[in-house]
């Protein structure tokens, strides 16, 4: 059986980001020792996490202000569980271990990275190639689009073989793409604007702005296995290790030009929109009443109806500002604010995705008008497409199919008239994919 020892016991990531954080002001001594780190199965939510600085004689002191969320408690490591047998009575116990306990030389290693909130604008990138093989397909793929300024230098990856670390200052979105799909021996770093560190793609660390203080090292990588260090030497341009055989390699004209197929997608926005337009099921019309009741008549006339159907499925009350941006103020909105909500996409008329998204990749607004087919004469709505597909699913609403709202509540407030509603059989609804290299209307790329 392990030797007892003192253990940290951390409800979350947050929690243990926060005590470095405080632990560095308190005693910066206790960061650079030796901590053992376990994640433990706690049956819901992300792992409780554990940290112990073993049986060294200098004693690690818990911030004051963190007493209430961190636990001290003593315990031993025994067949992939962890033991607490003093400490607080909600803590002790017997704890699974979600793999096997870790050994890091800083305990800020053991804080785990968290999901992006928003992708960068343009960071620099790099690639580190696990095989040779790789590294050139990464050369090659770079090339192919018009990016030479790339660097390279060899590292030693966690197992000590020797791998390929290439530095793009610009990068295309479709290299990186490409980089990560399954089975790429490629691990993906974008760095962090004003620093030193490079973070894992997708992830950041919630201690980047406080990494720069703990050494001058030249480049940090940080991903899920923890961080390494790039010292700032041995780095190439790729052109000087590149070697071209011109006698046995001709290249000729095929006539044919490749395409790359992409799928728009609906990404989240770091910011919600406000919405111009409000989808409301049939079933739930009847909360029309309500709504309408708590607005001003002003409000009320600001406002454009239609109905829409999907060929033979349900139907919907689509409610749309006569003026976007204008029309609806915060009376609305707030009455509004059950129903989907669509915002308008500036600069793209008739467009409305989901307030909380936006259409990825980038394109130029007028290359995405053509993909699209928006129309003055449409107004077009993007949503996810149904489950298993790709794309986007696409609805478009004649322009003439919104009427007043105050045609509306005079059919509602007939009680004793059969109401009058227009069910609009949607010119183009679907929800295939676009091809964003195929031609446009007038035939251009």
């Amino acid at each position: 059986m392990a030797e007892t020892a003192t253990w940290f016991l951390f409800d979350d990531a947050r929690t243990l980001a926060d005590w470095v954080v405080a632990q560095a002001v308190v005693d910066r001594r206790a960061l650079d020792r030796e901590w053992t780190v376990a994640q433990l199965d706690i049956g819901q939510g992300e792992p409780m996490l554990a940290l112990s600085p073993g049986t060294a004689d200098v004693p690690v002191q818990v911030p004051r202000r963190l007493q209430r969320l961190v636990s001290t408690v003593q315990g031993h490591l025994d067949q992939g569980r962890l033991v607490v047998t003093q400490g607080p009575e909600r803590r002790t116990g017997t704890y699974a271990l979600v793999r096997p306990p870790r050994t890091w030389t800083n305990v800020a290693q053991a804080v785990p990275l968290r999901p992006w909130r928003s992708e960068p604008e343009s960071p620099e990138v790099a690639f580190q190639a696990r095989t040779r093989a790789e590294f050139e397909r990464l050369v090659h793929e770079h090339l192919a689009v018009g990016n030479p300024d790339l660097q390279v230098t060899t590292v030693a990856g966690p197992s000590g073989r020797r791998e390929w670390l290439l530095r793009a200052r610009r990068a295309s979105w479709f290299v990186i793409q490409r980089a990560l799909d399954p089975g790429r021996e490629v691990t993906v770093f974008w760095r962090v604007p004003g620093t030193r560190t490079w973070v894992q793609w997708g992830m950041e660390h919630p201690l980047v702005r406080h990494l720069e203080d703990m050494g001058e090292e030249s480049m940090l990588l940080a991903d899920r296995e923890g961080w390494r260090v790039v010292e700032g030497q041995g780095w190439r341009d790729v052109a000087d290790v590149l070697e071209f055989d011109i006698r046995r390699h001709t290249m000729t004209p095929t006539g044919r030009k490749p395409k790359l197929e992409v799928w728009l997608r609906l990404e989240p926005r770091s910011e919600q929109a406000q919405p111009t337009l409000w989808v409301l099921p049939e079933e739930r019309v009847r909360d029309l009443e309500n709504i309408l009741a708590s607005l001003e008549p002003d409000d009320v006339h600001g406002l454009v109806v239609a109905w829409l159907q999907h060929e033979q499925g349900p139907r919907f009350l689509a409610l749309r500002e006569a003026v976007p941006g204008r029309s609806a103020g915060p009376d609305v909105r707030q009455a509004l604010r059950h129903a989907a909500g669509y915002a308008l996409v500036p600069g793209l008329v008739g467009l409305h995705v989901p307030a909380g998204s936006v259409i990825g990749p980038p394109l130029r607004p007028e290359r995405l008008a053509s993909v699209l087919g928006l129309s003055r004469q449409d107004v077009t709505l993007v949503d996810e497409p149904p489950a298993g597909r790709q794309g986007l699913a696409i609805t478009r609403v004649a322009e003439t199919a919104f009427r007043p709202m105050d045609s509306l509540v005079d059919v509602l407030a007939a009680m004793d008239a059969e109401p009058v509603r227009t069910t609009l059989a949607p010119a183009d609804v679907g929800d295939r994919p676009f091809d964003i290299t195929a031609p446009g209307p007038d035939g251009g790329r």
